[in-house]
C-alpha cells in the first residue's frame, strides 16, 4: 500500500508508471486510496450539472440495453456518468433501469453492464442538452448575468492599473523642481515603471492560462497598490529607490492585461466579447482620466503622498472585495445560474466561454462534447473501471470518449504502450507553450507589432502631455491636467463604441479579418494624421482639439489587435498577448526615455510629434498586410 499512499498526492500523469509496473490489478490497488475523495471533489463541483441532467435525462435515449423499453432510458447511468455521482457509474459501469412507460415506475436490474463509448457520449450530451431548471437548490437563479459584475471588476481594476501610474505624470514636475531633475532624469523615473512592467506580461499571462486569471491578478494588484503606497517616501530617499519602486510597481501592473484576456476569454460569450474588452479598456482609460483630474486637487490637500496613498489603498480595497466576488471560471462560481453558464461555455450556441479546445470545469467543451476536466476525475475513472473487472482497453476507450475521443479538452489517452498521457490542454498543468511555432506565424508578428507601435505613442502621451502643455500651451499645473484629461475621457466613450460597431458589423455578416484591419487601422492612422495636425497649432484649443481626435481613434485599438488574440489562438491567449505586451513595454521605455532625451538636447515638440506620427504610420502597414481575423493555433 506504500504505492497507494504515494499515488495520493502524484498528478494524473503518473499512472503511467503505475499501470505499467502493476498492470490492472495494481492499479486497482493504487488508485483505491484516491477514488473515494475523487468522486467527492466531482459531485461537488458538478452539482448544478447534475441536477441539469437529472431533470432531462428521462427524455433522452442512450442506446438502452436489452430489457429496457425503447421510449425511455436509463437516468441513472446519465447522472451516473456525467456527474461523477454514482460509486459504480463513473467510467467502468452502470446500473440500467427497467423502466414501464405507462408507470414511470422504474426498478434495479441485478445484472451490471461496462459502460460503452456511445453510452458516455450519449450521457455527456443529455447533461450538455438538459434545459435549465428555473432554479438551482442553492437559491441561485438559472438564468443570471453574473459575468458582468466580473467584467465591472475587471474593469475597475485596470482603473486603478492606469491611476497609479499617471499620478506620476503630475507628481512628477513638482518633484522634479524639488529634486533638480531635468527632462532627462524625469524620462528616465517615468520609464522606470516600465522595467518591471516588460517583465511580468509573458509570466502573467502563461500564469493565467494555467492556475486562472482571478489569483494572479488579486496579486498583481496587491503588489502594485503597496508599491504606489511607497513612491513618495522612495522619492524623498534617494533616486535609485525610486526607480527600483517604480520598477516594483511595473511588475505588478504588468499582469493585468494578459489576465484581463484571459477572464474576459473564460467569462464572456464570443458574441459580446468586443464590448467585454471594450468595457474593460474603458475603464483602464478612464483611469488616465480620474489620475490626471484629481492628483492636483490631491497632491494640493495632502502633499506629495498625497495621491500615492489614496490610490493604493483603494487597490487593495478593491483586492479584498475580488477575493470573495470573483472565480477563475464561471462554473466555479455558485452566483453563475446554468442558463448563463450553457451561454459563456456555448453549449446553448451562445459563443465560446474559453476559445475553442479549452475545457470548463462543467467538464463539458465549448463544442459540447464531454471532458475528463482534471486529475481527479482521471483518478477516479481508473478506480471505477478497474475494480469492476474492466480492461485497461475498456478504460482508454471510456476516458477517450468522455474527452471527445481526441484528448483536445485536456485528457487524451493515447493507444501507444497503453498508457494515460495528459495531453495539455488551455488550462492544464503540463501545457506547454510552444513559443517557436507561435513566433512563426505573421498574424502572432502582426499583434506583437500593433502592441509595440501602440504603446510607444500611448506612454509619451500619458507621461509627457501635461509637461506639453504647460511648456507649449503655456498653462499652469492643474490647467495641464485638465486639459490632458479630457483626450482620456473622450478614449473611454469611444472604446465602448468600438467594440460595439466592431460586434453589430460581424453580426451583419461582415468577416472578422475586415473588421479587425477596418478599426485598428482607425486605432494607428487616426493618431498619425492628429500628431502631425498638432505641429502646425500652438493655441490651447487646437492642442485639446488634435489630442482628443488622436487618444479617441487609439481606442479603436481595443476591438483590433487586443481581441485578437482571443481569435488566431484562443488556448494560448495569455502567452500571445505576454509577448506582445512585454513588446510594448520595451517600446514604452524606448519611447519615453527617448522623448526626455530629445526635449532636454534639442527642446523641440516637434521632433517628437514627426517621430512618434511615424511609426503610427509603419503599424498601420504592417496589421493591414499581415494580420487576419481566422484561427491560426488549434
Amino acid at each position: 500500500m506504500a504505492a497507494a499512499a504515494a499515488f495520493a498526492n502524484a498528478p494524473a500523469s503518473r499512472l503511467t508508471a503505475a499501470v505499467s509496473r502493476g498492470g490492472a490489478a495494481g492499479g486497482a490497488d493504487v488508485v483505491a486510496a484516491r477514488a473515494p475523495a475523487a468522486l467527492r471533489g466531482i459531485q461537488q463541483r458538478r452539482r448544478r450539472q447534475h441536477r441539469a441532467a437529472a431533470a432531462a435525462s428521462s427524455g433522452v435515449r442512450l442506446g438502452a440495453p436489452h430489457g429496457h423499453n425503447s421510449s425511455s432510458a436509463s437516468s441513472a447511468a446519465a447522472v451516473g456518468f456525467s456527474t461523477g455521482s454514482s460509486s459504480r457509474g463513473v467510467v467502468g459501469s452502470s446500473k440500467h433501469t427497467n423502466t414501464n412507460s405507462s408507470s414511470g415506475s422504474s426498478s434495479s436490474s441485478s445484472r451490471t453492464t461496462r459502460t460503452s463509448p456511445t453510452l458516455c457520449r450519449a450521457s455527456a450530451s443529455a447533461a450538455v442538452a438538459a434545459p435549465a431548471a428555473a432554479d438551482d437548490s442553492d437559491g441561485t437563479p438559472a438564468s443570471t448575468s453574473y459575468r458582468f459584475v466580473v467584467v465591472g471588476l475587471i474593469a475597475f481594476a485596470l482603473l486603478l492599473c492606469n491611476a497609479d501610474r499617471v499620478i506620476m505624470s503630475v507628481a512628477g514636475v513638482p518633484l522634479a523642481q524639488l529634486h533638480g531633475w531635468g527632462p532627462k532624469s524625469l524620462g528616465l523615473v517615468q520609464s522606470s515603471f516600465l522595467w518591471g512592467y516588460m517583465l511580468t506580461p509573458l509570466l502573467g499571462g502563461i500564469l493565467a492560462d494555467r492556475y486562472g486569471g482571478k489569483a494572479v491578478l488579486g496579486a498583481g494588484i496587491l503588489l502594485w497598490s503597496i508599491a504606489t503606497i511607497a513612491t513618495p517616501y522612495a522619492a524623498m530617499t534617494s533616486l535609485p529607490l525610486l526607480l527600483l519602486t517604480r520598477a516594483v510597481m511595473g511588475l505588478g501592473e504588468g499582469v493585468a492585461l494578459p489576465c484581463m484576456n484571459n477572464l474576459t476569454a473564460r467569462w464572456v460569450p464570443k458574441a459580446e466579447r468586443s464590448r467585454a474588452v471594450a468595457a474593460c479598456m474603458g475603464g483602464f482609460q478612464s483611469g488616465s482620466m480620474v489620475g490626471l483630474l484629481a492628483a492636483p486637487a490631491m497632491l494640493a490637500a495632502g502633499g506629495i503622498a498625497g495621491p500615492f496613498v489614496f490610490f493604493g489603498v483603494l487597490g487593495i480595497a478593491w483586492a479584498a472585495v475580488w477575493a470573495f466576488a470573483a472565480t477563475a471560471k464561471p462554473a466555479q462560481c455558485d452566483k453563475v445560474g446554468a442558463g448563463e453558464l450553457r451561454l459563456i461555455t456555448g453549449s446553448a450556441g451562445g459563443g465560446g466561454g474559453g476559445g475553442a479546445g479549452e475545457k470548463t470545469d462543467a467538464g463539458v467543451g465549448v463544442d459540447g462534447a464531454a471532458a475528463v476536466d482534471d486529475d481527479e476525475s482521471l483518478r477516479a475513472a481508473m478506480k471505477a473501471n478497474i475494480t469492476q473487472g474492466g480492461s485497461f482497453a475498456d478504460f482508454k476507450s471510456n476516458v477517450n470518449a468522455m474527452a471527445g475521443a481526441s484528448g483536445d479538452f485536456g485528457v487524451g489517452v493515447s493507444s501507444k504502450d497503453e498508457k494515460v498521457e495528459v495531453s495539455g490542454g488551455a488550462g492544464s498543468g503540463s501545457n506547454r507553450v510552444p513559443f517557436k511555432l507561435l513566433l512563426s506565424k505573421a498574424p502572432v508578428w502582426a499583434c506583437i507589432v500593433a502592441n509595440f507601435v501602440n504603446n510607444w505613442g500611448y506612454f509619451i502621451l500619458l507621461a509627457w502631455m501635461p509637461l506639453y502643455f504647460k511648456q507649449v500651451v503655456g498653462v499652469n499645473l492643474a490647467q495641464a491636467s485638465w486639459m490632458s484629461a479630457l483626450p482620456w475621457a473622450t478614449m473611454a466613450v469611444s472604446g465602448i463604441f468600438a467594440g460595439t460597431l466592431a460586434d453589430s458589423l460581424i453580426a451583419k455578416g461582415w468577416s472578422v479579418t475586415t473588421v479587425r484591419k477596418l478599426t485598428q487601422g482607425v486605432g494607428f492612422i487616426g493618431p498619425a494624421v492628429s500628431l502631425v495636425a498638432l505641429t502646425f497649432t500652438s493655441t490651447a484649443a487646437g492642442a485639446v482639439a488634435a489630442l482628443t481626435v488622436a487618444i479617441g481613434c487609439t481606442a479603436f485599438t481595443q476591438a483590433g489587435f487586443l481581441v485578437n488574440f482571443q481569435e488566431i489562438g484562443p488556448r494560448y491567449v495569455g502567452a500571445l498577448h505576454g509577448m506582445a505586451n512585454t513588446a510594448g513595454s520595451a517600446a514604452g521605455i524606448l519611447g519615453t526615455y527617448m522623448t526626455g532625451a530629445i526635449l532636454e538636447s534639442t527642446g523641440s515638440w516637434r521632433a517628437v510629434l514627426f517621430i512618434t506620427a511615424g511609426v503610427y504610420a509603419f503599424g498601420a502597414a504592417t496589421w493591414l498586410a499581415f494580420s487576419t481575423g481566422e484561427r491560426v493555433f488549434d
